[in-house]
């Protein structure tokens, strides 16, 4: 809400409250300990995504809705800030990156493993596709809101990330051709963080059976637009029921089109 006021309408009071969440969540997901436990650190904070990521480099990590929704915040607030405000976030925003870099899988791109011991009989760790989805997004939220225009080389950096993690969505182990769309939720490693993440497989009873056809539509284009490679706009005709994209796009109006946005301007604009 705070951010439809503060777009809108330029209310002073959206956009206090838009910097006080986003304060909140560099407070929560910072490089700092934060109490005496657990080795001086929350379980779901940055500090200890670093550490895990540090001993097992490559091999995907706990990372998702909550981290990109938390960022999302953050560059909206970044986005409205006073130059003084934004030059302390940017440190932020360079620790965020550093880690999806350093721990999106060497062997597939996949950035999403998250140990969930609500399904699979909490064997394995998991991505989610509307999880990776939400972190696509707010990938490309950090690089329009604190990159672009003036740091290109964290631009190519984010960009590369993207690359890898949407081609993971449209590879063989994430893509089944016949349901049109990516798996759902699959299994990328054992629970035991100490295990190495599956590369070229995942258990017979580490998929959910379904595919995600609902968050996934923007990423299609964000990935495009980096390599301007057909096969994503191809996946994505796939997805919608085969046939012409643009066609596809256009008959299915308003529904859904808070995921389907930037699709539709790439191909709008095409």
């Amino acid at each position: 809400m705070a951010k439809v006021l503060a777009w809108l309408g330029n209310d002073a009071i959206a956009k206090d409250d838009l910097r006080a969440q986003a304060e909140g969540i560099r407070m929560a997901y910072s490089m700092y300990p934060q109490n005496f436990y657990q080795q001086g650190a929350i379980s779901t904070g940055m500090f200890v995504a670093r550490r895990n990521i540090d001993q097992h480099p490559g091999w995907g990590f706990p990372f998702g809705r909550a981290e990109g929704w938390g960022i999302d915040v953050v560059c909206a607030a970044y986005s409205l800030a006073d130059p003084t405000w934004r030059a302390t976030v940017q440190r932020w925003f360079d620790q965020v990156v550093d880690l999806v870099r350093d721990g999106q899988m060497d062997c597939t791109g996949i950035i999403q493993a998250t140990s969930l011991s609500n399904i699979f009989n909490a064997q394995y760790r998991c991505r989610q596709s509307i999880e990776e989805a939400i972190t696509q997004n707010a990938l490309v939220e950090i690089r329009e809101s604190a990159y672009q225009g003036h740091n290109p080389a964290r631009v190519a950096e984010v960009n590369s990330i993207l690359q890898l993690s949407i081609q993971a969505m449209i590879s063989p182990l994430v893509w089944d051709d016949k349901l049109g769309g990516p798996w759902a939720m699959i299994a990328v490693g054992p629970a035991d963080q100490n295990q190495p993440p599956y590369c070229t497989y995942w258990p017979h009873d580490g998929n959910y059976g379904i595919s995600d056809r609902y968050q996934i539509w923007s990423s299609f284009a964000y990935a495009y637009e980096i390599t301007h490679d057909q096969i994503f706009l191809t996946r994505a005709a796939e997805a919608l029921g085969g046939g012409n994209l643009a066609l596809a796009l256009q008959a299915g109006g308003i529904e859904n089109i808070q995921n389907k946005a930037a699709l539709l301007a790439l191909v709008q604009g095409l």
